[in-house]
């Protein structure tokens, strides 16, 4: 709703039968909700390569020990029981992050990893 508003402040144009949806493809803006999702993944990756300092091991990150499927920096999805720590950054951003592919997790640079991973839908 908060986009929405600014879309239409944005393009002047406050006339009730004239689409928002129209206005936002006109301004090629990224939905809130993948602009969190980029975030979330890009403070991983500067997590899991040291650029910050948090630590990058147990017990929110604990590596996957199966990968067959994906690639080789996926962590195990830890089980929450409560919801506010289920939608909380760890948990929710160990799920975007194993479902990228191979080549932008092991992106040599952040400037590298943004690149290959601005055409990416994440949700």
């Amino acid at each position: 709703m908060v986009q929405r508003r600014a879309a239409r402040f944005v393009e002047s144009d406050y006339h009730p039968r004239h689409s928002v949806t129209q206005m936002l493809e006109n301004l090629q803006w990224q939905s809130l909700n993948e602009r969190r999702a980029h975030n979330k993944v890009t403070m991983l990756y500067r997590i899991v390569h040291g650029l910050v300092a948090i630590p990058s091991g147990p017990p929110y990150f604990i590596p996957a020990t199966n990968t067959t499927r994906g690639h080789h920096l996926q962590f195990r999805q830890q089980h929450c029981r409560i919801q506010s720590y289920q939608f909380s950054f760890f948990p929710s951003v160990i799920c975007l992050w194993n479902t990228l592919p191979a080549s932008v997790v092991s992106s040599p640079s952040l400037e590298t990893f943004r690149s290959r991973l601005s055409p990416l839908s994440l949700r």
